[in-house]
């Protein structure tokens, strides 16, 4: 809610939203070869900041990664898509139930950041920020 005030008089508005809803997982399926996982999201994402890391234990649940097989390896093809790569002796079937890390933070991307004042002109800047989490998904294959 927004509260204002106008000769005295206190107002509140009605109930906003302010921030976009978070990613939603869409799609999970086994690659075409079968020696990966795809994960789809609904909206661009902030690729949960793994930068150049392939640690899937950025996002996903131990108990996940360990279905992955050994040196099993995480990546964004895109901001829509997270590709696993499965390791040696991965025990992932098809109606296992995977969960992201609870600490995983996979945002949506918002495009403009704070304004700046040059000349005594405020100007916006698009930018990729985060903005609204995905705090803990749990999906099924």
């Amino acid at each position: 809610r927004f509260r204002y005030a106008f000769d005295g008089i206190f107002v509140d508005s009605a109930p906003f939203v302010v921030l976009p809803a978070p990613p939603r997982v869409i799609g999970v399926y086994f690659s075409p070869t079968f020696t990966g996982l795809v994960v789809k999201f609904d909206a661009e994402t902030n690729q949960a900041n793994m930068v150049d890391s392939l640690q899937c234990s950025m996002v996903f649940s131990e108990s996940a990664v360990d279905r992955f097989g050994q040196g099993a390896t995480c990546s964004w093809s895109d901001p829509y898509t997270l590709e696993v790569v499965l390791g040696n002796n991965a025990l992932l079937v098809p109606e296992d139930t995977l969960h992201l890390k609870a600490s995983t933070k996979i945002y949506s991307r918002i495009f403009f950041r704070q304004p700046q004042q040059v000349d005594g002109i405020i100007k916006y800047q698009r930018v990729d920020q985060r903005c609204a989490a995905v705090d803990s998904w749990a999906f099924e294959m």
